[in-house]
């Protein structure tokens, strides 16, 4: 951890440049927006992004590792595997502290979150572990093409941040074999009806996940006209909230829900789970 915050985070965030990547974001959809103030929705959203990542690294991965880990105690492969994903999960929650300290010291306006982080990750947790497992195995391909948005092509964006990207594209790649093996050991040891449960329960999660993602786009609006200093009209109140309800539910959910990689690992489940996903994906693209 030290080495790398040592060779890409020496000094602030770049506040002149974007962090996240314009197809995240879709500041350039809001033509009310000054450049400046495009920017600094920008900004907003790479917070929400922070956090949003901490939530489900330490709210729900940390937890799931540890009981994987209890569940393999007598298979050294296995439990050693498990072992350096959870260190790499340290490291990169670690890495996100670090960078939202950075950020708030940087940026000069409070953003608001949503929370507590420990409800939302149980609410996640309290469903059927196959769901839970796809949304984890959904959220490493989600990184994969964060990754390909913001480091493959970078478009002047911050290097911390690329940094960021790029570093937790590298340790969720650990994870996809290990989870789509997950995905499938449960699913084996289940019923059919169980299986189906755990799909079902996966399509739950993502409703839940995009409730709190709408009330992100509130939080998201407020800090925005506290950073600008003004208010916007009811008319372009309305067009932020709608742009940015499909911006952030791409972000976190249609952009891991229709990777082909999540889609391959539907379908080894059999026809009907990738069907019953599929019928979902429009409502977050």
């Amino acid at each position: 951890m030290q080495l790398f915050v040592d060779q890409t985070l020496d000094g602030w965030l770049d506040f002149t440049r974007p962090f996240l990547p314009e197809s995240l974001v879709g500041a350039t959809k809001l033509e009310f927006l000054s450049p400046v103030e495009r920017l600094t929705l920008n900004h907003v959203r790479s917070r929400a992004h922070l956090h949003l990542l901490r939530v489900v690294k330490e709210g729900v991965l940390v937890p799931v590792l540890e009981r994987a880990r209890t569940g393999v105690a007598g298979d050294g492969f296995r439990r050693t595997a498990l072992e350096r994903l959870a260190r790499e999960e340290a490291r990169q929650i670690a890495l996100l502290e670090l960078l939202r300290h950075e950020f708030e010291r940087g940026f000069g306006s409070p953003c608001s979150v949503i929370g507590p982080a420990e409800a939302l990750a149980q609410a996640v947790l309290a469903h059927h572990p196959l769901g839970v497992a796809l949304a984890l195995h959904h959220a490493g391909w989600l990184e994969e093409r964060h990754y390909g948005d913001g480091v493959r092509d970078p478009r002047g964006l911050d290097p911390r941040f690329r940094a960021l990207l790029r570093h937790a594209w590298r340790g969720d790649a650990l994870h996809d074999r290990g989870d789509a093996l997950v995905v499938a050991a449960l699913a084996e040891a289940g019923t059919p009806l169980e299986s189906a449960r755990g799909i079902d329960d996966y399509v739950r999660i993502c409703a839940l996940v995009a409730s709190g993602l709408d009330q992100y786009v509130r939080f998201d609006l407020e800090s925005l006209t506290r950073a600008i200093g003004r208010e916007l009209s009811g008319p372009q109140r309305d067009r932020f909230v709608a742009t940015q309800r499909r911006a952030n539910r791409w972000t976190w959910l249609g952009g891991g829900m229709s990777h082909p990689g999540f889609l391959s690992t539907l379908g080894r489940l059999g026809p009907a789970a990738r069907e019953r996903v599929e019928r979902v994906i429009p409502g977050y693209c």
